[in-house]
């Protein structure tokens, strides 16, 4: 395996870079910070939050943040039973006594 140690990547024309080739797994390592924070990035999921309460008949609850387009005030994050920091696109269902996340 060989190793290319450069500061920079620029493509040779156009605007465009391609890393690896269909099939390939690019891997980032533990400790390895990628920053996008003034990148437009495409195809990664929304970050997002669920909450888990349960209604005056004991119903579960879960609201969201909607893939990251609406808030959760803290009153009503102070009234979850269980948070869940993860992607967005899970949907949920019951079987059971067991709360099953399908993404």
């Amino acid at each position: 395996m060989s190793k290319l140690e450069v500061d920079t990547i620029a493509p040779q024309s156009g605007t465009q870079v391609t890393l690896g080739e269909s099939g390939d797994t690019i891997t980032i390592p533990t400790g390895v910070t990628l920053d996008a924070s003034n990148a437009t990035t495409t195809g990664f999921s929304s970050a997002e939050v669920y909450g888990f309460s349960k209604n005056s008949s004991g119903e579960l609850i879960i609201t969201t943040t909607n893939g990251g387009a609406d808030n959760i005030s803290a009153a009503t994050y102070a009234t979850f039973d269980d948070v869940l920091f993860a992607a967005s696109g899970f949907t949920w269902s019951i079987s059971g006594a067991n709360l099953i996340a399908t993404i």
